[in-house]
């Protein structure tokens, strides 16, 4: 797993049909898009970015099993 610092920017509600994210303003031709969709505006937990200049990687987090646990209640 990786933990990343990410650059959100400007964010915007989120559509499973997005492959890039919407216009800033629809009415203003050009292509200034929105950085980020997340989830829910108000508080947000799902952050999707589609620039991968957005994110730095800054830890690799790896995981190991534990296969003999040693219970010390008993």
């Amino acid at each position: 797993m990786f933990l990343a610092k990410v650059l959100v920017g400007n964010v915007t509600l989120g559509n499973a049909t997005y492959s890039r994210p919407p216009r800033l303003n629809p009415l203003t031709p050009g292509y200034e898009l929105y950085d980020t969709c997340v989830d829910k505006i108000s508080d947000p937990s799902i952050f999707v970015v589609f620039d991968n200049c957005q994110c730095y990687p800054y830890y690799l987090i790896k995981y190991k099993a534990v296969s003999d646990l040693v219970n010390i209640c008993e």
